[in-house]
């Protein structure tokens, strides 16, 4: 057989069993403020990947019309680049033609001088 608890055993276990229940509520209420926290957290997470989304766009836009300014520019940059060598190849021409001329100058006047 089995034995019958005592009457002071029924108490105790009465005492620990009500124990037990007072220390349950509060973290049951504390399981229901997390899923209210966790479905909060959720939605601020969607916010944010659809704020991300919304930013990548309007960089990628950015980027492409930054991507378009450039082309321009180092279109005319090429321009310019173009314009500077044919102007020192031009420089360099004429600089060639005074030193020729210089140089037929210096002839006639040796001439001059020696005929003179």
């Amino acid at each position: 057989g089995a034995r019958v608890p005592s009457k002071s055993e029924m108490e105790t276990l009465r005492a620990t069993i009500q124990t037990l229940c007072q220390s349950c509520n509060p973290l049951g209420r504390c399981l229901e403020y997390v899923q209210e926290d966790l479905e909060a957290m959720a939605k601020e997470l969607e916010h944010w990947r659809s704020l991300k989304r919304v930013k990548e766009g309007e960089l990628a836009e950015e980027e492409s019309k930054t991507e378009g300014s450039l082309i321009s520019l180092q279109n005319e940059l090429a321009n310019v680049e173009m314009q500077a060598k044919e102007k020192r190849s031009q420089i360099r021409f004429y600089k060639a033609s005074i030193v020729r001329n210089d140089a037929t100058i210096n002839r006639l006047l040796s001439q001059v001088v020696q005929t003179g």
